[in-house]
Order: structure tokens, then C-alpha cells, then sequence
């Protein structure tokens, strides 16, 4: 299974749980003949949680309020690692419901 696949995969068996947390966008691209990808987007009152993970393993992984977001690039060399960063990604939502 491709990085890729993996997120799709994810973000299906996590589907309830993620609308929870806002608003859930998930994109795949085939790469148009370069890397093919797969992003998962969380947003809520301004806040937002977004990873795109190419299947070549690079990550770019961003969270925070429009405006002031932090960046962050990773590049994974285990399906762990992106399971990993997955869990990253809701707690950085959940962590919005703390705020409120």
C-alpha cells in the first residue's frame, strides 16, 4: 500500500471522529505525472489542522490560526511514522474543543 493509501484508508475508518472535530476535507492527486498525494484538512473557528503526504514519503504537515501557522516537513520512511503523524493531526484539532 502507497503513502497515499494509507491516508485514504485512514481517513475512511476515521471518518466519524474526524467530523467531530470540523470541517474534513480529503483530496487525493494522481501527481499529473509527477508525485501522486493525499491531503486531509481540519478547520474550525479559523483554526486548522492539514497534512499532505506524497507517496515518495514527504510529508508537509501545517496546524494553527490562518496567519500563524507552523510548518512542518517531514519525510517518513515507515508506515508507523505516518500512522503516527495521522494521531498528530487530531490531537492538534482536539485540542481546539480544550479552547472553547
Amino acid at each position: 500500500m502507497t503513502f497515499s493509501e494509507q491516508v485514504i484508508r485512514w481517513a475512511t475508518a476515521n471518518a466519524d471522529r474526524l467530523s467531530r472535530l470540523g470541517e474534513v476535507t480529503v483530496q487525493t492527486s494522481d501527481g499529473g505525472g509527477s508525485k501522486p498525494s493525499a491531503h486531509v484538512a481540519i478547520e474550525d473557528r479559523g483554526r486548522f489542522a492539514e497534512i499532505i503526504v506524497w507517496d515518495s514519503g514527504e510529508v508537509e504537515f501545517a496546524h494553527g490560526a490562518h496567519g500563524h501557522a507552523t510548518d512542518e516537513h517531514y519525510d517518513l520512511t515507515s508506515p508507523k511514522e505516518l500512522d503516527d503523524l495521522l494521531e498528530q493531526l487530531v490531537l492538534r484539532a482536539q485540542a481546539w474543543s480544550n479552547d472553547a
